[in-house]
């Protein structure tokens, strides 16, 4: 392909910055697009050979059955897709950032990410986390895989909380507890 330039006749390679197994016609006659009701259902459809590639964000629940397709190979990358907590922030105690961090210090992202992802899914402190390059250092996760913001309250990857640690980072925050260890309202 070449396309002329301004009016000196110079012409320039419109292809130029396309690599070259990109360049040509597609290698399909006819591209039909088609939607289906899950990752499960779209990983079926090429099994059976009703498709001849998903584009799914597929879950954990339908990668094995990809390896029980025999024409059916699982071809990954990385995603900038994320899931995060959020929360009513227009009242009283979620109103309040310190106590939106503990909150945020009692979920064991590692042990969430092997629970709910069977492990194909890495935690993260920014949706920016895809793009390595565009996380502040204070927002990476480091080689322990330790939450920067607000670490797990607890022994990491086990789902295993303790219960003291997060009484601490209550109290840091202004929280107290009555007699009887039951968190008190700011205003009691």
């Amino acid at each position: 392909v070449r396309a002329e330039t301004g009016g000196d006749g110079a012409s320039a390679d419109a292809a130029a910055g396309v690599p070259e197994r990109f360049r040509g016609k597609p290698a399909f006659d006819r591209l039909e697009v088609g939607v289906v009701p899950s990752d499960i259902a779209a990983v079926q459809m090429v099994g059976d050979g009703f498709a001849d590639a998903t584009v799914s964000t597929l879950g954990p629940d339908a990668i094995p059955r990809i390896g029980r397709e025999a024409d059916a190979r699982l071809v990954t990358g990385r995603s900038g897709a994320f899931y995060h907590v959020g929360y009513n922030v227009r009242r009283a105690p979620l109103s309040n950032p310190r106590f939106r961090g503990v909150l945020a210090s009692l979920i064991d992202k590692e042990s969430l990410v092997e629970e709910a992802f069977d492990g194909y899914a890495e935690p993260a402190s920014s949706p920016l986390a895809a793009s390595p390059s565009w996380v502040p250092d204070g927002l990476r996760w480091d080689e322990r895989s330790v939450d920067p913001v607000h670490p797990f309250a607890g022994d990491a990857g086990t789902g295993s909380l303790d219960a003291e640690r997060a009484r601490d980072l209550l109290r840091d925050a202004g929280y107290r507890f009555d007699d009887e260890g039951r968190l008190l309202a700011r205003q009691q």
